[in-house]
Order: structure tokens, then C-alpha cells, then sequence
């Protein structure tokens, strides 16, 4: 939401479709009433109406039940896009006010350099840092909140470090040197990985209670960052839990479900994962909202994307239906060229093809899939293999029901001497249901 620049984006005059009044009759039943204040600051912020849209993203932000304070610090970032840094000023107080507490980021956003340019700016940083220190003082494990704070920055760390490597590299740097290079992130999101797993393992989800609002959202933060699909949906199911108790947001379990979707080429359901600015392909995508405010996110699909540069219009149930019914024959399309070229022995057309039936995410079932992977493994080239690898990892990450049978299946010989073999046996066992220590658990 903070990377915004100042280029104006124009959502396309589709989105008043969105408050036509039979679309709106059915809202009112199902969405709460912040919802539409959401769409109209996303219509004024495609359109360019910078200041209107942060009085409206304003008032949706800090309508009941709770203030969202994100939202009103990223209000103050588009008043100082358009000129006002009074009210701007004004926003950065209140979102302090609200309970924003990530000090990094008030001292170094490009977008409130203005701001920070006003008199009262350490005293505004010392309320920052006091209700850090208040807020610490009130979770039953600061020692667990300042690991998880750790863990956090060593994750940003290695990302920074591995994306200055990579740059280094150059586009044709071999896969050896890649793998080199990515070495230090892997270990990293790996130990983080696991000292999670201890965590939920031993005190269940590190919620609220346990590590405060801030300490929750670096655990979600690391979960998704959690190599491992099979723990990344282990972390979901305590996750879901821990919403359901009142000691994380909704919004963590979004986000996470739906990048676990994307990760496994299976439709999402609250439009929380991105491509290219669009949302990936999604369940029933007429209903995206009614899921959101059901989950109790706070903000509409339409703000979401607007928030990060994206255009989005929700479709009718009639236009989600068309699209779906196309993108089913688009991939049944791709698929049967598959098969044409494997007949043929066009190597080169048939992963093409596969990749692009792929791209359709959850119209193809694990079953076919898996005699796509057996097709891909049977070929003598190393580049068939590695993507018959890649439809095996996704098939354990679903989990598929006959993943067990993979490591004695013999159609896969030839998948064994590849460097990500092993690595899929690996995930294989985690994906084996596994038991919690802690009773009761969800």
C-alpha cells in the first residue's frame, strides 16, 4: 500500500457498476456499511481525486468497530501527493492515534518526507516509541515478540542481500550461480521456518494475547514467507483458530489462504493474490466481497487493488460465470495441444502449452495434472523433468490423496537424479498429517 507512486491510475467508468442500485439492495444485506465509503475513495483515487479520495478513505477507515489505521496513514500519503500537508499532518497524528506503531516506516516512507519536515516530529516519534514500549509490556511473552521481531529482520535481510546478488548476476548467470546465490535467503526462510513450528507447536498460534497486535503480525508475516507448503497450511489451520478466537485479524488467514492457492494453482477466494494487476483467478469472483465482509476484511477487493495500483471491477454473477466457462475451455484447449505434441514428440510446443493451461488456475484437477507430470517425466530432455518436478510439487503442496505413491512410482525414474528430488521427498513427509502438543488446538 506504500510503495504507491505519484502516477495516477484510472479505473475504468466500469466500477459505477458497482453502485448500480440492484447491486447495491444486495450489499446492504451482506457487506457492512464501510464498504461503500471503501469503493468511492477507489473510484476518486483511479480518477485521481487525491485529497477527495483520503477524506473518504478517512471515513472508512475510522468508522466502527475498529480504526484502521493503515488505511488513514495511507489517507495522509495521498494528501501529501495532492498538496495538503496540514491534513496530511493531521492523518499521521490520528493514524498514531489508532494504534500505529511501525516507526521504521514513519521515518523513512519517501511519501511523508514533507511531514517529517513539520515542527512537532520527535515528539511525534517519542508517542510512537512509547506505545511500542506500552504495548511490549502488555503481552504475556515479550521474549517470544522480540524473536519473532528478529527472526523478521534477519528474513528482511536476506531478501535485500539476495535481491542485490541476483542483480549482480546478470540475466545470464547459470542456474548453479542462482542457486549460490539464493543459498543464504533459503537458510534463513528455513530456520524461520522451523523455530514457528516449535512456537505453535509448544504454545499454539502466537496470537494477540501472547505477543500483542504487532508480534501476531510478524508471526503471519513469517508464515508467509514459510518455504514449505505443507507447513504454510499447517500454519492456516492454527491460524484459523487463533481468528476465530479474537487473537488475529482476518485479514492474516486472507492473505495466507489465498497465497497458498496460488502457490498450488488452485483458485483463490478473497482476492488477496496478485499478478500483473489483476487478481489471480478466483472462486466465483461475483461473490470476492461477500466473502471478504463474511471473513471480516476490511476493505473492499475494488480499495485493495486501487491501494496498490491495480484497476479492479467486480463482476456480475453473469459476467464472472462467462469468464470462468471461457477460462475452462482455455484450458481444456491448451491441454489437449499438450497431448498433440507429446504424440508428436514437439517437446518444446508441449510444455508451452501445459505452462499455459496452467496459468488457469484450478481448471485443471490433480488427476490431470499428474498424467501431465508422468507425460513430462517419460521425455529424455532435462527441461521436461523439471517441470514434470514442478506439477509434483504442486500435487503434494494441494495435498493430492495419491501423493504417497510418488516415490515408488517407476513412470518417475527419471526425476530421481534431479537436484529437487530430494526436496520433494521432503515435502512429501511434511505434508503427513502432524500432530499438535497442544491439546485442544484447532
Amino acid at each position: 500500500m506504500f510503495a504507491r507512486s505519484k502516477r495516477v491510475i484510472l479505473l475504468p467508468a466500469l466500477c459505477l457498476l458497482a453502485t448500480a442500485p440492484a447491486l447495491a439492495a444486495q450489499r446492504k444485506a451482506s457487506e457492512p456499511p464501510w464498504y461503500e465509503p471503501y469503493r468511492l475513495a477507489a473510484l476518486a483515487l483511479g480518477e485521481g481525486r487525491l485529497s477527495d479520495a483520503a477524506s473518504k478513505l478517512l471515513d472508512a477507515a475510522l468508522a466502527p468497530p475498529d480504526p484502521d489505521a493503515e488505511s488513514v496513514l495511507f489517507a495522509a500519503t495521498l494528501w501529501v501527493s495532492s498538496g495538503d500537508i496540514d491534513r496530511a499532518t493531521a492523518a499521521v497524528d490520528r493514524a498514531i492515534d489508532a494504534g500505529w506503531r511501525d516507526a521504521d516506516l514513519l521515518e523513512h516512507l519517501p511519501a511523508l518526507a514533507p511531514v517529517r519536515e513539520r515542527e512537532g516530529w520527535d515528539a511525534r516519534m517519542a508517542r510512537v516509541r512509547a506505545s511500542i514500549v506500552e504495548h511490549r509490556a502488555a503481552v504475556a511473552r515479550p521474549d517470544l515478540l522480540d524473536e519473532l521481531s528478529t527472526r523478521w529482520q534477519r528474513d528482511q535481510s536476506a531478501h535485500e542481500a539476495w535481491a542485490r546478488a541476483s542483480q549482480a548476476l546478470g540475466d545470464d548467470a547459470s542456474a548453479a550461480d542462482r542457486e549460490r546465490a539464493f543459498a543464504p535467503l533459503e537458510a534463513v526462510l528455513e530456520a524461520n521456518q522451523e523455530r514457528l513450528l516449535e512456537m505453535v507447536d509448544t504454545v499454539g498460534w502466537p496470537g494477540q494475547t501472547l505477543v500483542g497486535e504487532d508480534g501476531a503480525k510478524l508471526a503471519w508475516s513469517l508464515a508467509q514467507h514459510a518455504p514449505s507448503i505443507a507447513f504454510k497450511r499447517y500454519f492456516l489451520h492454527h491460524l484459523a483458530g487463533a481468528v476465530a478466537d479474537g487473537e488475529a485479524p482476518s485479514a492474516h488467514y486472507a492473505e495466507l489462504h489465498d497465497r497458498i492457492a496460488r502457490d498450488t494453482w488452485e483458485k483463490q477466494r478473497f482476492g488477496a493474490s496478485w499478478n500483473a494487476g489483476e487478481p489471480d483467478p478466483m472462486v466465483d469472483a461475483s461473490r470476492v466481497d461477500r466473502r471478504r465482509a463474511r471473513l471480516g476484511l476490511r476493505q473492499p477487493i475494488a480499495f485493495y487493488g486501487a491501494a496498490h495500483e491495480a484497476a479492479y471491477t467486480v463482476l456480475t454473477e453473469a459476467e464472472a460465470a462467462e469468464r470462468a466457462a471461457v477460462a475452462r475451455r482455455a484450458a481444456a484447449d491448451h491441454m489437449a495441444d499438450f497431448w498433440q505434441a507429446v504424440a508428436a514428440d514437439d517437446r518444446a510446443r508441449g510444455r508451452a502449452s501445459f505452462v499455459a493451461a496452467s496459468a488457469f488456475h484450478g481448471d485443471l484437477d490433480s488427476e490431470v495434472l499428474f498424467r501431465a507430470a508422468v507425460a513430462l517425466a517419460g521425455q529424455p530432455d532435462p527441461s521436461s523433468h523439471r517441470l514434470s518436478l514442478r506439477v509434483l510439487n504442486v500435487l503434494v503442496g494441494r495435498p493430492w490423496r495419491h501423493r504417497f505413491t510418488l516415490p515408488s512410482d517407476p513412470r518417475l525414474q527419471a526425476l530421481h537424479t534431479l537436484g529437487g528430488w530430494s526436496n520433494l521427498l521432503i515435502e512429501l513427509d511434511r505434508s503427513a498429517p502432524r500432530p499438535s502438543s497442544i491439546s485442544g488446538r484447532r
